[in-house]
């Protein structure tokens, strides 16, 4: 897979545009973001519209979650991103594209070298509130498969596992003990990607 991560770096091409430059029939109609994927044999082209400047990164992952590809775009409103994935071994990989609060999601299947894409998700990343005793993490539609609590040294001192009857939640609380001060981490897994929030207390 090491290899395979090697040549895909390699071979990417990517091309900043207008959407003038790029029309295709499936760019977005509402002033929002919006991203579009076209297959062609063993490439995803990927689209990125109303971007307004803000940094945004794109991912892909395998499906044991180990990084595939990972690019940043800065300063720009459209852009456009070629990727051969012919070299991948055949499997399950995600897409994932973070723009500030949002985030899109869309299943690859590579098979002898062709790839098949799956619906796009777009979903919020989890946020962390404090509370008067702990914290609440709002999912906002996202599974949380579980939540760390890391030291400053980036040790995890606490670690809680979700099940199925967590997926619909609203909310998870949390109450931590009354001596526990100080600064730390929390690092929220969900099936897709981590996250990470400053707990201060």
């Amino acid at each position: 897979m090491k290899s395979s991560i090697k040549i895909l770096s390699i071979i990417v091409a990517f091309f900043a545009m207008t959407v003038n430059g790029f029309a295709t029939g499936n760019e977005p109609t509402e002033d929002k973001s919006s991203v579009v994927t076209t297959t062609e044999n063993s490439a995803i082209t990927l689209r990125l519209y109303n971007l307004d400047n803000q940094n945004t990164s794109i991912k892909i992952k395998s499906n044991a979650g180990e990084m595939i590809y990972f690019k940043k775009v800065k300063n720009t409103t459209d852009y456009a991103l070629r990727i051969n994935l012919s070299k991948l071994v055949d499997g399950s990989y995600t897409l994932i594209v973070n723009r500030n609060e949002k985030q899109f999601f869309q299943n690859l299947i590579v098979t002898h070298g062709t790839v098949s894409i799956g619906g796009l998700v777009e979903a919020q990343k989890p946020t962390v509130s404090i509370t008067d005793n702990g914290f609440e993490v709002e999912q906002v539609g996202q599974t949380v498969k579980n939540l760390s609590i890391l030291d400053k040294k980036g040790d995890v001192i606490f670690t809680k596992y979700f099940d199925d009857t967590a997926k619909e939640a609203s909310g998870l609380k949390f109450i931590l003990p009354e001596d526990m001060k100080g600064n730390f981490t929390i690092r929220i897994e969900t099936p897709y990607d981590y996250y990470y929030n400053d707990l201060n207390i």
